[in-house]
């Protein structure tokens, strides 16, 4: 899936391209005691450049009124 870090390969097999998957990372790695969809779930899509969050938009993952990932 051109990556070796498990946790961009958990966020990879939600759909999400991988240099999207590297940029959520980037900033805030999942911790010990949330699962991957948690921790889409509750991330703050400021921290994204526009670029990943029209990816985002575009690619199905629509946004709640607290602009969190939606991941239904």
């Amino acid at each position: 899936m051109g990556s070796y870090d498990t946790q961009v390969l958990e966020v990879m097999a939600y759909g999400i391209n991988r240099s999207t998957a590297i940029e959520l990372l980037r900033k805030k790695r999942i911790s010990n005691d949330q699962t991957t969809g948690q921790y889409l779930l509750n991330y703050n899509l400021d921290k994204l450049s526009p670029l990943h969050r029209k990816y985002l938009q575009r690619a199905g993952f629509w946004f709640c009124k607290a602009d969190r990932i939606s991941l239904f």
